[in-house]
C-alpha cells in the first residue's frame, strides 16, 4: 500500500503525502525516520492538507538538530519536484 501512497505523493496528490509521511513515524514498513515525516507533512501542508501543519509542528519538538537539518534540505527538494503547480 506504502507504494500507491509513494506513487501519488510524487504525482503532488496532497492526501498520499499526508498518508505517505505515517509509516515513517511508526516504522510501518519502512524505517522510522523523523525527518522524512516531517517532509512529507510539509509538504502535504504546501499542497492544501492543513492539519498535516499542526500534526507537523508537534513532531518538530521531538527532532534532533539533526533531524531537522535534515528536513530542511529534503523539503527544499521535494517541494521543487512534488508541489502541486497552481496558477
Amino acid at each position: 500500500m506504502a507504494c500507491w501512497f509513494q506513487k501519488a505523493a510524487k504525482l503532488a496528490h496532497s492526501g498520499a503525502q499526508d498518508k505517505l509521511a505515517y509509516p515513517y513515524l511508526h516504522g510501518y514498513v519502512v524505517e522510522a525516520d523523523l525527518a522524512q515525516f516531517y517532509t512529507w507533512h510539509r509538504i502535504a501542508a504546501e499542497n492544501g492538507i492543513f492539519l498535516a501543519l499542526e500534526v507537523r509542528e508537534n513532531i518538530k519538538n521531538k527532532m534532533t538538530t539533526e533531524e531537522r537539518l535534515l528536513s530542511d534540505l529534503l523539503s527544499r527538494e521535494y517541494i521543487k519536484k512534488y508541489r502541486k503547480n497552481i496558477h
